[in-house]
């Protein structure tokens, strides 16, 4: 997730400059991986990214749109 921090400082602070008083959204596409099969939904790897924005008070939703049975190939 360490690698991950980068981008979403650069997100905030391209997206916060612009308007402020807006939420914006970080949309998760994927398999059952993002989704998070076999995992409650707040340890699913959106839910984790949104947990970080959360503790930096950065105003993103992170919304995840993972499916589940659903396979990289397909």
């Amino acid at each position: 997730m360490s690698r991950l921090l980068p981008l979403l400082l650069l997100l905030a602070s391209t997206s916060l400059r612009t308007e402020p008083d807006s939420v914006r959204t970080i949309l998760f596409l994927g398999d059952s991986v993002t989704a998070g099969y076999g995992l409650e939904k707040s340890e699913a790897f959106p839910s984790k990214v949104q947990d970080m924005v959360d503790e930096r008070e950065w105003r993103f939703e992170c919304v995840n749109a993972g499916i589940s049975g659903e396979t990289s190939s397909g």
